[in-house]
């Protein structure tokens, strides 16, 4: 047949008919009735007769098209016609796969494994770029039943990706990605492939383990990442260190809970405890490998939250101080005032190592992970320099603040290195010194900590190392000497603070609250006369946060959150533990405010006497109702003697006291349930102060 086209033409190409070759002469030669030889012929007539863009004539083929013998050509044994009908099958399913209702039906989902078993294991190159474009045409479609498919081969797709020359691979790693979101972005569908990652990286016997081990560690790593960005923004975490002390550390908030299988608390069920300390431990590994092998920890800590916790104490040090020396060499690497773009490698990798060493110190935190003592003096050993290194490249930027040239907030990666900074320096140990590099960016930290447009991510770490640092006497007279205490003041009267936050459940900022409250609290403890100094000003700074504080609703969250009414444990521990926060704020604004004002001479004016009293009565009141006097003792002690230092400077002061008392009991709702119990604690100080009923 002199019209017969060469074999290499495909169905879709722009036909060139004969005058009696068409479509409807061609399609009972495919049908299942036809002989073989005829179903051959007709294979390869149709791109002389098939318009690929007309819908019509593709699924026309679609319904006289036998699959079977379709199937059996892509099975074709070996020989030297095997590569030849492949292709014949191959490039009519191509044209298949274009047409979105075509692409979906069961005929062609009948033909989708064969065609990945041929991308993964043809031995002919143009057979599997053939396959690879029926599988990436039936894939672009979106439908997830057929992305579900694909990933439930993750052996034959990471075959195929390998087999793949290397200008190829970031296309077909972009298609594995484009799977996964089309399997619905969680995490069930992927983990075999997440898991077939892991297992070619950790198997060192085999030479794809090697050959291969960069392009399948970002292939593991895209795959990750691609999963945590679906889920929303997992590494805007809260400081897990609270006032009380970080032995009692617990996150009371539900900033991340979620519903997404990947974010459960318990061992996650990709484990590469193994695989990082192999890629980190590779003798002679270039900086390339360990800032990749970081980036995957990184991004695998933040789709599992418990994978920190899960970590064993020789996993979380080689972690830890891979990333603690890598994130050391990248800023010693970075001239002043430079900040990498977020697009750029570079700014990835020092991001990832921030993350990596968050995680693992929240972890260490919160006692999930034990290192024994060596091991934890190593840690403190790279704690000290880090800071000294974080210290030095945020110094320049804390210097622009302190001069008052920046007002704009500062890039994403500044913000992450101050946040990181924040957290090392409140994990230090109790009885270490406050490391001199802190006081070279107290400004940095004070514009994170108040002002209202700095970045929402640092502003809670920032309050929290405040309040850590400024137990120490140097670094208080150096923010008194700033001014910083009424930029404090300022942050804590603010409504963002007290403002109930949207659920679920609502909740309020206590531990912000009680880091800020702390920070003035050790500035009046450490200097006694700087209430004097300040006089009205600090009148007016202690009257704007009590009239701020809304009592009511806090003396609620103590006294209805510890009630014990919750569904399960851990729910009553969380209720617990927010009745215990919000006392904490409670108690050190209270604190604050009473020891201002019995050492200023300047009296409280308006509405503030008696927003003193609410504070005082529902601090102690749901202190002891509620059973949570135990662990707020110190602060109840300091609420008393401040109190009682108000009300005993004089007669006057303390016939005005027991009417701002009178006054606040009067008010109903929650304050008109609060008792105090006789005797006890409390002693003569509750009875001169008319706490009594």
């Amino acid at each position: 047949m002199d019209s017969a086209p060469p074999a290499s033409a495909a169905p879709g190409d722009s036909p060139q008919r004969t005058s009696w070759l068409t479509l409807d002469t061609v399609l009972p030669l495919v049908a299942a009735d036809a002989t073989n030889e005829e179903k051959i012929a007709g294979l390869l007539a149709l791109p002389q007769v098939l318009d690929a863009r007309e819908a019509g004539d593709v699924r026309r083929l679609h319904a006289a098209l036998d699959f079977r013998y379709i199937r059996r050509l892509l099975k074709a044994k070996k020989g030297e016609d095997q590569a030849a009908l492949q292709s014949v099958a191959l490039n009519v399913l191509s044209v298949l796969a274009g047409d979105h209702e075509v692409a979906l039906s069961a005929e062609l989902g009948s033909c989708l494994l064969l065609a990945v078993q041929l991308l993964a294991g043809s031995p002919d190159a143009t057979v599997r770029a053939d396959a690879l474009d029926v599988v990436q045409r039936m894939a672009g479609h979106g439908d997830r039943d057929t992305a579900v498919a694909l990933l439930a081969a993750p052996g034959l797709l990471v075959d195929a990706f390998l087999l793949m020359p290397d200008d190829r691979r970031d296309a077909f790693r972009s298609f594995l990605v484009a799977l996964s979101d089309h399997a619905g972005a969680r995490v069930h569908p992927v983990l075999g492939l997440l898991n077939q990652l892991r297992s070619r990286l950790e198997s060192t016997a085999n030479p794809d383990g090697r050959a291969h081990q960069l392009a399948l560690l970002d292939t593991l790593t895209a795959l990750l990442e691609h999963l945590e960005s679906a889920s929303g923004s997992p590494r805007q975490r809260r400081p897990a260190t609270p006032a009380a002390g970080k032995d009692d550390a617990m996150e009371v908030d539900s900033d991340d809970e979620s519903d997404d299988e990947a974010d459960d608390e318990s061992a996650p069920s990709l484990d590469l405890k193994t695989l990082l300390p192999l890629l980190l431990r590779t003798r002679g590994a270039p900086v390339l490998l360990t800032r990749r092998a970081l980036r995957l920890a990184a991004a695998w800590l933040a789709v599992w939250r418990g994978a920190a916790a899960a970590c064993d104490a020789t996993t979380w040090t080689v972690l830890a101080n891979a990333a603690a020396v890598d994130l050391q060499l990248a800023l010693d690497a970075l001239d002043p005032m430079s900040v990498p773009g977020g697009d750029s490698q570079e700014a990835a990798s020092i991001a990832a190592a921030c993350w990596v060493i968050e995680r693992l110190v929240d972890a260490l935190v919160r006692d999930h992970v034990s290192l024994a003592g060596p091991a934890l003096l190593a840690w403190r050993r790279h704690t000290g320099d880090l800071v000294l290194a974080l210290a030095a490249y945020l110094e320049p930027f804390a210097s622009e603040i302190g001069a008052g040239n920046r007002k704009d907030p500062f890039d994403a990666l500044v913000v992450a290195l101050a946040r990181l900074t924040c957290q090392l320096v409140c994990e230090a140990d109790d009885d270490a010194e406050t490391p001199d590099a802190v006081l070279a960016v107290l400004p940095l930290l004070v514009y994170l900590a108040t002002d209202p447009h700095a970045p929402a991510a640092a502003a809670p770490w920032a309050a929290a190392c405040l309040a850590r640092v400024s137990a120490d006497e140097t670094v208080a007279a150096d923010l008194r000497a700033r001014h910083a205490r009424s930029k404090v003041a300022a942050r804590l009267a603010a409504p963002q603070v007290w403002a109930v936050q949207p659920g679920p459940p609502p909740r309020v900022d206590w531990d912000t609250a009680t880091h800020l409250a702390s920070t003035l609290l050790n500035g009046l403890l450490l200097h006694p006369g700087s209430a004097e100094e300040g006089g009205a000003a600090v009148m007016a700074e202690v009257a704007a946060i009590v009239c701020r504080a809304d009592v009511p609703r806090a003396v609620r969250t103590m006294l209805g959150r510890r009630a014990g009414s919750a569904a399960s444990p851990t729910a009553a521990a969380r209720a617990v533990a927010a009745a215990d926060a919000a006392g904490q704020a409670l108690g050190t604004v209270a604190a604050y405010a009473t020891m201002a004002a019995s050492r200023s001479p300047s009296p409280l004016a308006g509405d503030a006497p008696r927003k003193i009293a609410d504070l005082v009565l529902a601090f102690l009141g749901a202190a002891w109702r509620s059973g949570a006097g135990e662990s707020l003792g110190d602060l109840v002690a300091l609420v008393l003697d401040g109190t009682a230092a108000v009300a005993g400077a004089s007669r006057e002061a303390a016939a005005g006291w027991r009417s701002a008392v009178e006054a606040a009991k009067m008010d109903g709702g929650a304050l008109a349930k609060v008792r105090v119990p006789r005797g006890g604690e409390v002693g003569g100080v509750v009875k001169v102060l008319g706490l009594l009923d």
